[in-house]
């Protein structure tokens, strides 16, 4: 308890002194394994962010599905860096896949993504590169894209779309929707697409690379749709939507502290 409030309190300092408060930024709160924060009722707002990815997938389920610009960067982002592999092989129906791939050349692919990490969103792609260099620096990390023909989705939008990357080994996609809310009488998007990955790649990643981490790589086919009225359609727009699914290895040591909870300053009532 004495090391948790040490690190809130470091926190609340370095805030103090960029002229930060709580309203401005969340504070991290640890999550320990045997102690609640406070009630579950309180915790409903937070975000949750990981310190310690071993054994655990993370998925980027938070994207810029309506900003194009944002959609080009990673667009443009995940060419340089598929591109720039070498000795991919097909593994199956729907994935083409590349072994042997160094941990700080992912990191650096992660860090180039333009993707909403914490307090408002779980998906932390720079403190994933970071965790990738501290604790996996030597590690050969197993890199896929899967995915279908896009004219063979079935709730996919019928059509390439005008920015597809065209790449030598092939371009896989998926078709996923998002969760929606009332605005002014209106249903709009929340940008929460709710999964990225299939199953299935990650049960195939797992086998083909069981003891490391494995790093999927998806191309949402902008313009899908849901197979229901409780989803959102996404924006039919001209560029794949990158998303993206990494898992880490299971280890034997386990740290208390998996978690933080980002809590955001609210001003009271008067």
């Amino acid at each position: 308890m004495v090391e948790v409030e040490s690190h809130i309190r470091e926190d609340i300092a370095r805030y103090s002194f960029l002229g930060l408060t709580p309203e401005e930024i969340a504070v991290r709160v640890p999550l320990h394994s045997e102690m609640k924060v406070t009630a579950s009722s309180k915790m409903k707002n937070a975000i949750r962010s990981i310190a310690d990815y071993q054994g655990i997938q993370v998925q980027s389920i938070r994207l810029p599905v309506e900003e194009e610009a944002r959609l080009i960067t990673n667009l443009d982002a995940t060419s340089r860096f598929l591109e720039s592999l070498t000795g991919g092989a097909s593994y199956g129906p729907r994935m083409w896949a590349w072994r042997g791939i160094s941990a700080p050349a992912v990191a650096d692919y992660l860090e180039d993504l333009d993707i909403d990490g914490p307090p408002h969103a779980v998906f932390d792609a720079r403190g994933i590169a970071r965790y990738l260099r501290e604790n996996h620096s030597s590690d050969e990390i197993f890199v896929a894209q899967p995915g279908s023909d896009v004219l063979n989705l079935g709730q996919g939008p019928g059509r390439v779309p005008s920015n597809d990357p065209a790449w030598d080994f092939g371009v896989r996609y998926v078709a996923r929707s998002q969760g929606f809310m009332h605005l002014n009488g209106e249903r709009v998007g929340t940008n929460n697409l709710k999964v990225i990955s299939d199953r299935g790649d990650v049960r195939l990643s797992e086998q083909l690379h069981p003891s490391g981490v494995c790093l999927l790589i998806y191309l949402i086919a902008p313009g899908s749709k849901p197979r229901n009225d409780k989803r959102f359609p996404l924006p039919d727009h001209e560029t794949p939507i990158v998303g993206v699914s990494i898992r880490f290895p299971a280890t034997e040591f386990e740290k208390r502290v998996k978690a933080y909870a980002h809590t955001r300053g609210v001003r009271g009532r008067v």
